[in-house]
Formats: C-alpha cells, sequence, structure tokens
C-alpha cells in the first residue's frame, strides 16, 4: 500500500493494521512510532501526523534527546535555556544550536530568566 503521506528527507506515514504508523527515513534516528490508541481513524492519522510534524521541524532525535519537562517549557525559551545550561549542562553554543537562535540570544535568555524577566 503506497504512503499515505512522504516528507521531503524520505519519512513517511503509512496506514498499518487500524492505524497509522510514522516512520522515519532514518533508522538510527528510532523516530518510528505507531498510532492505534484512538478512537477513530481521524485521530490515529492526526497523532501520525504530529508525531511527523515535530521529527521533520526539530530535526533531531526527539525519542533519545533530553527530555525538558512541561512545567519549564511553558515558561518559554529562556527558561529552557536555563535548564539545559544547568539541569543538562549544556554549553551556550550547544543551546544556541538546539533553540536556532544565537550565542548572543541564548545570553540574553539566561541573564533575562536570571534576573526574573
Amino acid at each position: 500500500m503506497p504512503p499515505v503521506r512522504t516528507y521531503p528527507d524520505g519519512s513517511t506515514i503509512e496506514s498499518e493494521g487500524g492505524g497509522y504508523v510514522y516512520v522515519c527515513a532514518d533508522e538510527d534516528r528510532n523516530m518510528s512510532r505507531v498510532f492505534y490508541e484512538s478512537n477513530s481513524d481521524a485521530d490515529h492519522l492526526l497523532e501520525a501526523e504530529l508525531w511527523a510534524e515535530l521529527d521533520q521541524r526539530t530535526a533531531r532525535d526527539l525519542a533519545a534527546d533530553v527530555q525538558i519537562p512541561l512545567s519549564v517549557a511553558v515558561l518559554g525559551r529562556a527558561a529552557i535555556a536555563a535548564w539545559l545550561s544547568v539541569a543538562v549542562e549544556r554549553t551556550v553554543p550547544r543551546i544556541a544550536a538546539d533553540l536556532d537562535v544565537s550565542e548572543a540570544t541564548v545570553r540574553q535568555y539566561l541573564s533575562n530568566f536570571r534576573s526574573g524577566r
């Protein structure tokens, strides 16, 4: 059966056994994920599409990478930068790469967060 959707990097969403599976083109990244548990076919497809979109937009290994607590993420990029700096001991250049911003922006995030802004 042909894929339901194909992404520019070759990743696909495929129909499988009453659900959908997102198949990452890069097998080493282990991003494949199956969606069966929801009540409707539309929910299965939506979940697969959301997972695929996260993978496509981040271009990082979400399954094995650092998991940022929701309580930190909702505070915004400055909090995320601070958390990555202290909890994961990431350097400013690495945080900049992770957040796709300049190192100066990361330093500003850290300064803002430290001063309560």
